[in-house]
């Protein structure tokens, strides 16, 4: 998890810097997103964001907690807080980024990936518990 300061921003500024994001981000290019996203986040946290939007993914394709750990290598517990966040927002929300996901030109390809990684994951827990590496 990325590092949030303990310092809190009172919430007329939180309002204001919340409605300054979603301008920014609304009606952009492929390329704008891609530059936008290059300033406003670090590396670290644009790992985080790709493995939220998996683990929403993989929740929705009925995957339990530990084997969406082990196909986006995090941990059980990152798992189980995550989807305990997904419960408090809407559905149509989740909904909302589910379709945009499908709509995408590359999602046959996003789904192959993480299905082979499941796949690679579900065999290196049977080989353990046969007791081979």
């Amino acid at each position: 998890m990325t590092h949030v300061s303990r310092k809190k921003i009172d919430n007329q500024t939180l309002q204001i810097l919340d409605k300054a994001l979603i301008a920014v981000l609304s009606d952009l290019s492929f390329a704008e997103v891609r530059a936008t996203i290059g300033v406003l986040i670090t590396n670290t946290e644009k790992i985080m964001l790709l493995k939220r939007l998996g683990i929403l993914y993989l929740l929705q394709e009925n995957f339990n907690q530990e084997e969406i750990a082990e196909i986006l290598k995090t941990t059980r517990q990152t798992v189980a807080r995550i989807d305990l966040q997904l419960l408090k927002i809407p559905d149509d929300d989740k909904s909302f980024v589910l379709k945009k996901l499908a709509s995408w030109r590359n999602y046959t390809m996003f789904k192959e990936v993480l299905k082979d990684a499941a796949v690679w994951s579900i065999k290196k827990v049977l080989r353990a518990s046969v007791g081979r590496t």
